[in-house]
């Protein structure tokens, strides 16, 4: 009993300490996007802001901003990552050509395979019936020669 209450409190005691760590990392990561984000105002964005000041108190436009921003600079990434895909696929779509050769060339090796491992497995069958039938006629020869 005592064994089990000792490792669940170090259960207990390794939750607490990951799920501090993992909060505080979130809190390291949050901050770092709100200097990011601060540091790289949009006027584009400042001026849709002006426009609604009057409607929008102060704490909440600038949440507005932050993710109006957050939201532009993903949607940038993703266009970036969208136009420059592309052009990777040219050098796949030549690998892949050369890749299903290959795979041809290997379907007639695995081929040529089969059929040399049934021709040597045919042989070596063929060699133990002459094996048997020269045992068979040096018996019976040296049966002859002692009549």
């Amino acid at each position: 009993k005592r064994h089990v209450a000792s490792l669940r409190e170090q259960v207990a005691q390794l939750t607490r300490d990951s799920s501090a760590s993992r909060s505080d990392s979130l809190d390291q990561l949050r901050s770092e996007l709100m200097s990011r984000i601060e540091a790289q105002p949009r006027p584009s964005l400042l001026l849709g802001a002006a426009a609604s000041d009057m409607a929008v108190p102060d704490g909440e436009r600038k949440t507005l901003l932050n993710q109006r921003a957050i939201f532009e600079q993903l949607k940038q990434q993703f266009q970036e990552a969208k136009d420059a895909s592309p052009v990777n696929d040219a050098p796949t779509m030549d690998f892949g050509g050369r890749e299903a050769e290959l795979e041809g060339e290997l379907r007639e090796v695995r081929t040529e395979n089969v059929d040399l491992c049934i021709r040597i497995e045919s042989l070596q069958h063929e060699l133990r019936e002459k094996q048997q039938e020269s045992s068979v006629l040096c018996q019976s020869s040296g049966a002859l020669q002692a009549e």
